[in-house]
Parts: structure tokens; C-alpha cells; sequence
């Protein structure tokens, strides 16, 4: 089976770049839901420092 790169670029953009803040702001809410015994480790974070930094996890060089 053929790997349809340009099906991959295409979700990648319409998914992680456009919608980045989004997805991020998702994975801090979600963590802390489910997680709530992990919250106080970033209790003296700089979060919107925080979601910039984890929003690079997700750069890809194309």
C-alpha cells in the first residue's frame, strides 16, 4: 500500500496547524481531568510559555 503523503500534509495542516492553540489547550484541559494529581506540578509555570513550547513538539519540517 502506497503512502499518500499529501493526504498526510493535507490533515496535518488542517489538523495541527490550523488548529493548533486548540489541540493544545485540549492536552493541558484533558491532562489536568484526568490527571488532577499532576495540576500542582505546574502550579509556578508560565503556561502560555508552557503551551508554546509543547505546541514545537508538534512542528514538522515539510
Amino acid at each position: 500500500m502506497a503512502i499518500n503523503v499529501e493526504l498526510i500534509r493535507d490533515s496535518y495542516n488542517n489538523y495541527v496547524v490550523d488548529k493548533g492553540d486548540e489541540l493544545i489547550e485540549y492536552f493541558y484541559d484533558d491532562l489536568f481531568s484526568r490527571y488532577a494529581e499532576v495540576k500542582p506540578l505546574f502550579d509556578e509555570t508560565d503556561m502560555p510559555s508552557q503551551k508554546k513550547e509543547t505546541s514545537g513538539l508538534f512542528e514538522v519540517p515539510c
